[in-house]
Parts: structure tokens; C-alpha cells; sequence
């Protein structure tokens, strides 16, 4: 008999629907019933009772009742005249097919390691994957994507023991998991997807743009991405979902358009380690479907006992003609670093990696609905556009969209400082993407060591974080600073291809097609050149572990986040060459510019040599005398010193020369100097008299 605490929790996920005077094991199911539109009488209602009796959830018991209308197969047939004992057993329950090696197998404990070492959290790899792969399986408008963090019940778990992961696979920890009463699962499912459709076996040709789904899931390694704009594919990072389980094992439900109309697929699979066995080699791959004897396969069993033992074991079933695919991680591994609380783990993984799809703002776009549940209740997830820190993405994310996609509404709704950039190539002249950054103030919210500093990387269409960009801090106390960087329809499979197998990167060397590493590369340089401007203009700030910015900067910073009363003043200002009005005329002087700053390794360890770009504005036919002034800077001002910076001087034909330069209209000159690393450098490019 349950306890009264989980009849409570129990009852009010129905409470509209009970009317019973006590609180007991029936009343509850029957508020179940009514609420599935099931009568609390009859054969449907005495099959949900024993159900519950044998220790499965009203969920469970409710669709297991609903499986029986029209007749279909009960959970424990009893035998016909016509069947064999061992034939009725078989057709009640999963065959284990563990793989025997063969020629060009893989070992299950080199496919665990196709993914490599990710940069990130396992609970974000597992969001990020599964995510990944339910936005390309996106069939309708609107996609739903839940993570449920459950137990099995003691029906349930014998379900799983006795008709599921039968036999006595070697799978280290599988055989005492399965002797508790309750198993605890992660439970992830989609609706409002393809499901996983197609063929089930995959030693069979495949018609050119035939969806291989299953297949690629559950049988293959290392499938190509085949989703154009797409985020993910079921290729190495599908096996997160068997790292996260301490036994390797999960289980998969999935209802697809078949070729006899709408079907139910069941199967289980694991991965282990490889073992010999009546002197044979196993690759430590297993399944539990339906096994060909006479080919050599197994396939997922289907129909009646697919949806019987979903139903069993899954809290979320599939309404009307809903399609989709739901899978079950055994006993699974959620680093919670010690806090015990793996739901906190977990949200704190869904907004890293898809905070895109939270917000509210989703004009003209597929929307995915993202829940995050404990034992079936939705947890709250913060508001995106709101958030202390990404909120500063969100409004960035925004901004980008208007560019791509002006003559969509993107309404941004964000009172602090952002500023939009085109990301080009220059020879071909190509747009590769765009970028959008903000700065803005640190709320309490944010502990200390945790305000905003990197870039978002995501794809074009799939809007899925890749990866943070890190740059350094505002150097303001109370500030921080968030960008997103997105390429355009034209280049993103150049970025797919840039990305590894746990798609938490953009790795230029792994592109094989030079024009696609062109895009990635200039794309990647760029972001970090603009990036660094916005943080530092006119600095070259060489550690970027201690940036010390300019007052004049703060004070224009300030005077864009604090609202003045009347008219606003200018802040201070610190950039140079400004052009003083007089008369309503602007001067026509030549003044030095900045175009380029590049960074190497110094001569000297701990040094750092930097390569300034310099041109100069409205310079007369014969040019313009240029020179560079380079001090220490310090907190209130800078300090000349010939002790930590050397002036190598003006680049010309493998040569430094010292002193003023002349450079005429459009001509540009390099100057290059060394300072030690941990200092920041104040630069001004100034037109001298001569």
C-alpha cells in the first residue's frame, strides 16, 4: 500500500477530478481514470486496480487500461490452446541479441569514447544532444521537449527485469539495479517530432533522402549529418545518453509513421565492455528486441506489445496521433557537485545550452516548449529576457535576428547599450554573419565570480549555444558584458563542419573544404577583434586577466546606463583625434588612426609583442608625419617607461626604424613594440609637425 505523502503528490496532478470522501490507492485511480475519460468500472477498471496492486503508477495503470479497449494483448496473457508455454513467454517479452565480433566492429567501450572529451558538464552534453536531435527531428511548428527526473516503482522495475532486459547480460551493476523495488530514470521525451521512422535494419539499401532515423540511433555509429540548417545528428554524441547511465543501458520508445500507417517501435540497448563467452568474442553491444534467429538481427518489437510496454514503463504515453520518441536512462549519473540536488544541475544545463529556445520572442520561427519535471511536476524555469545574466544574450540574440531578418517584428525591450556588427570577408566580399554585443550593470542575483563575459556561438537556424567565447572582464566593478555571434543560411554549413563530435566547438583545422575554413577562420578572428575593441577601444590591454580601461570610457559607459535629468551631458572622453567643431565647420586636419592590432609572443618570456595597423585621415597629397606615444597604463593615469617597454619602432622590408613616419592618403604603416604581458598599454597614433 502506498503511503499517504504519495497518495497526496499522487492526487494532485488530478485534484479536479476526485470525488472520493477518503484518500486511498482507488479513489486516486479512479480521479486517474476520469481524467483519461476511462470509466472507474468494468474490465478496463478491474486491469488498472491490479495493475496498481503490483506496484505500478496511476499513470502507468491508467494507460495500460486504455491499451486493453478493442480487445488487445494484457500485460500477463494467459496461454491459448493453440501456444506453446515457450512460445506465449516469447511473445510477451524482449529477446537479448548481444553482438558477436565480427569484421570492422567496434568495441562498446570505444563506441562510449567516439565522443572524445567534451569541454563541457555531462548534463550539458546529455541537454544539448538530445535537444539537438529533437530540433531536427522537428515535424510540426511546435516541438515539445521534456526531461523528466523519476523512480520506477516496483511494478515497474519488475516489468524492466522480467520482460524487458531479460537474460543475463555481463553489464557491471545491471543485475543488482534490477533487484530494487524502485530504479531511478531519466526520463526525455519529444512530440510534435518524426519520431524515429524508417527501416529497422541497417544491412539493407536505402532509397536517396529516405529518413534513416532508427537506424541512425540505434544501430549505426557515426551516421553524417543529413539535416540541412540542423543543429545536431544521431552520430558520435548519441552516446551520452549510455555515458549518463552508471550501467549503460536505456530504453526506447518511439511512435513514427510506418509503411502500414502510425506505429509503435519498443526496443532497449547497452553498451559495456567487450567480454568472451563459450569461446566468442562480444563486442559488449547489446539489445533487447525481437531477434531474426535465421538472420542474425534484431529488430524493435512493434504494435500492441511496443505500446503495452511503453505504456508500462514511461510516465508520458502519446495522445491521439501524436508522434514522437521517449527514452528511459537507467540509474543516471547527474553531477550535482555535491549539493544533492540534481534538478538545480539540470536547469542550470537547459539555460547554458537553450536559453535561445526559452524566450517568449519566437516570430516566424519553429518554437520548441522545454519542461523540466520532478517525478511528472513541471518545475519553473526563470524568464529568459529578464535574467541577471542572460538576459544581456537574449537581447543580443534579438538584435541579431533584426539584422538578419529586418523586415521581421523583433521587438527588444532592453535599456542598456547594444551595439550590431556585420562579419564580412574582404577578398571574396562575402557576409559571413553577424554580431551583436551589450554591456550592463551586475545585479545581486550574480555572485561574484559569475558575471557575463563570453560570446554565444550558435548556428544559424537551430539558435543552439555551440560554445562560449571567453574574452576579459569589463574592468568596471559593477559591470558586465554577453554577445552573440550567428552566421548567415549562406555560410552555416561551414560552421557544421567546423564542429566535432559532442558539437561544443568550432575547430577550424578539422575542414577539409578551404572556402568553408576561409569562413570559420576570418568569422573567428573578426569576432574576437570587434569583441576586444568594444571592451577596450583604443587599448591594447595584453592580459586579458587584469584589463585596466580608460576613465574617459567608464565615464561614457556611465552616462549610457545612468539617466541624467534634462539634457545629457557628454561623459568624459579618452578617444583620440576627435574633431573639434568651430564655426559649424569640422576640421580638416589629417589625424592617425588605429586599424589593426595583432598580438605574438615577445623575445623575452613573459613578453608580448604587439603590431599596430596605422593609416591617416584626410593626409595631404604629400602625406603626413605619424608617430606613436606608448605609457604604463596605471590606476588614474599612465607612467612612461623605457624599462618594460621596447620600442622596436616602423616595420619597412624586414627592418624597424625609429621616429616619425610619413604616410600619405591610404597608405598604411606597421609599428611594432614589446611590453610585458601583465601590463596594460596605453596607445595614441599622433600627425606630428615637422
Amino acid at each position: 500500500m502506498r503511503e499517504k505523502s504519495e497518495l497526496q503528490r499522487a492526487v494532485g496532478k488530478v485534484r479536479e477530478y476526485f470525488s472520493g470522501r477518503a484518500l486511498n490507492e482507488n479513489t486516486v485511480l479512479a480521479a486517474y481514470m476520469r481524467a483519461a475519460g476511462l470509466p472507474a468500472a468494468g474490465a478496463q477498471w478491474n486491469l488498472a486496480k491490479s495493475a496498481v496492486k503490483q506496484g505500478y503508477s496511476f499513470e502507468a495503470a491508467v494507460r495500460l487500461a486504455q491499451t486493453q479497449e478493442g480487445g488487445e494483448q494484457s500485460p500477463h496473457p494467459r496461454e491459448t490452446q493453440s501456444e506453446s508455454p515457450k512460445r506465449a513467454a516469447r511473445a510477451n517479452r524482449l529477446d537479448w541479441y548481444p553482438k558477436q565480433f565480427g569484421p570492422g566492429d567496434l568495441d562498446g567501450l570505444g563506441a562510449q569514447r567516439l565522443l572524445g572529451t567534451p569541454n563541457i558538464a555531462p548534463a550539458d552534453v546529455l541537454v544539448r544532444e538530445t535537444a539537438q536531435n529533437s530540433w531536427d527531428a522537428g515535424l510540426n511548428p511546435e516541438t515539445d521537449f521534456c526531461i523528466n527526473l523519476r523512480a520506477l516503482g516496483p511494478g515497474e522495475v519488475r516489468t524492466l527485469r522480467d520482460r524487458v532486459l531479460v537474460g543475463n547480460p555481463p553489464i557491471s551493476g545491471l543485475a543488482s539495479l534490477l533487484s530494487r523495488e524502485r530504479v531511478p530514470v531519466l526520463e526525455i521525451s519529444d512530440r510534435g517530432t518524426v519520431g524515429l521512422n524508417g527501416p529497422v535494419r541497417n544491412d539493407q539499401a536505402v532509397d536517396p533522402g529516405t529518413d534513416t532515423n532508427f537506424i541512425d540511433l540505434l544501430f549505426n555509429v557515426g551516421a553524417p549529418r543529413d539535416v540541412h540548417l540542423g543543429a545536431g545528428t544521431y552520430g558520435f554524441g548519441k552516446t551520452v545518453a549510455y555515458t549518463t547511465s552508471r550501467v549503460g543501458t536505456v530504453v526506447y520508445w518511439t511512435r513514427c509513421e510506418g509503411e502500414e500507417g502510425l506505429e509503435d517501435r519498443f526496443i532497449a540497448s547497452a553498451l559495456g565492455d567487450g567480454y568472451d563467452a563459450d569461446g566468442k568474442r562480444y563486442t559488449g553491444r547489446h539489445w533487447w528486441g525481437r531477434v531474426i534467429d535465421d538472420e542474425n538481427r534484431v529488430e524493435p518489437v512493434t504494435g500492441n506489445l511496443a505500446r503495452e510496454l511503453g505504456s508500462l514503463l514511461f510516465s508520458r504515453g502519446f495522445e491521439g496521433t501524436e508522434t514522437g520518441t521517449s527514452i528511459l536512462i537507467l540509474d543516471p549519473i547527474i553531477d550535482d557537485g555535491g549539493s544533492g540536488d540534481a534538478i538545480a544541475t539540470l536547469t542550470d544545463a537547459i539555460l547554458r545550452n537553450l536559453w535561445p529556445k526559452l524566450l517568449r520572442n519566437q516570430t516566424d520561427r519553429r518554437v520548441m516548449r522545454i519542461r523540466l519535471q520532478r517525478d511528472g511536476s513541471d518545475q519553473a524555469l526563470p524568464a529568459i529576457e529578464t535574467h541577471p545574466q542572460f538576459g544581456g544574450y537574449a537581447a543580443c540574440l534579438l538584435a541579431v535576428r533584426s539584422a538578419q531578418a529586418p523586415d521581421l517584428d523583433e521587438r527588444i525591450s532592453w535599456q542598456f547599450p547594444l551595439d550590431t556588427y556585420e562579419v564580412r570577408s574582404q577578398r571574396p566580399n562575402k557576409l559571413l554573419g553577424h554580431l551583436a554585443l551589450t554591456r550592463y550593470p551586475v545585479t545581486e542575483a550574480i555572485v561574484e565570480s559569475y558575471p557575463s563575459r563570453s560570446v554565444a556561438l550558435m548556428r544559424n537556424r537551430a539558435e543552439l549555444v555551440v560554445k562560449y567565447l571567453e574574452r576579459h572582464q569589463i574592468g568596471v566593478d559593477g559591470f558586465q558584458w554577453a554577445a552573440v555571434f550567428k552566421p548567415t543560411e549562406e555560410t552555416d554549413d561551414s560552421f557544421a563542419d567546423a564542429e566535432p563530435p559532442a558539437h561544443d566547438d568550432w575547430i577550424v583545422a578539422s575542414i577539409t573544404d578551404p572556402r568553408r575554413k576561409r569562413d570559420v577562420n576570418i568569422s573567428l578572428r573578426e569576432i574576437r577583434k570587434i569583441t576586444d575593441a568594444f571592451l577596450s577601444p583604443n587599448r591594447t590591454n595584453v592580459d586579458s586577466s587584469k584589463p585596466v580601461i580608460p576613465t574617459g570610457w567608464v565615464g561614457d559607459m556611465l552616462s549610457d546606463l545612468i539617466p541624467h535629468p534634462g539634457e545629457r551631458q557628454p561623459a568624459p572622453s579618452s578617444k583620440k583625434g576627435k574633431s573639434e567643431r568651430r564655426g559649424g565647420k569640422r576640421s580638416a586636419k589629417p589625424q592617425a588612426r588605429l586599424v589593426e592590432v595583432r598580438y605574438a609572443p615577445g623575445s623575452r618570456l613573459g613578453w608580448t609583442r604587439t603590431s599596430l595597423d596605422v593609416e591617416v585621415d584626410r593626409a595631404p597629397v604629400g602625406g603626413a608625419s605619424v608617430d606613436v606615444d606608448l605609457t604604463v597604463g596605471i590606476e588614474g593615469g599612465s607612467w612612461p617607461d623605457d624599462e618594460t617597454i621596447k620600442r622596436l619602432g616602423w616595420l619597412a622590408e624586414g627592418n624597424f626604424a625609429t621616429g616619425p613616419r610619413q604616410l600619405k592618403p591610404k597608405q598604411t604603416a606597421t609599428y611594432v613594440y614589446e611590453a610585458r604581458s601583465e601590463l596594460a598599454i596605453d596607445v595614441e597614433v599622433r600627425v606630428v609637425d615637422r
